[in-house]
C-alpha cells in the first residue's frame, strides 16, 4: 500500500545532491509532490526535502541509496503520522 512520506536530506552541495535525487526518483519511478531546498543561515549546509508516495520497501531502498551521495550527511524520512525516522539502512 501506497503511503505519503516526507524525505529530508542534510547536504553540502545542494545542487549537485538535489540533481542526484531526482535522477534516483526518475529511475525508480517514484513520482514526488514536492521538493524544498532551504539553505541554512551562515553555513554551506542545505537541506532538502522531498514529499512523495511510494512503498515503504521501495521509501526504504530510496534512503540506502541516498545515503551513498557523498554530498547527503543525514537523511530522514517519516510518515504524515510518525515523528521523524533515521534510516535503519
Amino acid at each position: 500500500m501506497k503511503n505519503s512520506y516526507i524525505l529530508s536530506a542534510t547536504t553540502e552541495n545542494a545542487l549537485t545532491a538535489v540533481e542526484r535525487l531526482t535522477i534516483i526518483l526518475a529511475r525508480q519511478r517514484i513520482p514526488f509532490e514536492q521538493m524544498h531546498v532551504v539553505k541554512i543561515d551562515g553555513q554551506s549546509i542545505s537541506t532538502i526535502t522531498v514529499v512523495l508516495r511510494a512503498e515503504h520497501e521501495m521509501i526504504r531502498r530510496l534512503i540506502k541509496r541516498v545515503e551513498r551521495i557523498v554530498e547527503v550527511s543525514d537523511v530522514l524520512f517519516h510518515t504524515q503520522s510518525k515523528g521523524g525516522v533515521p534510516c535503519q539502512a
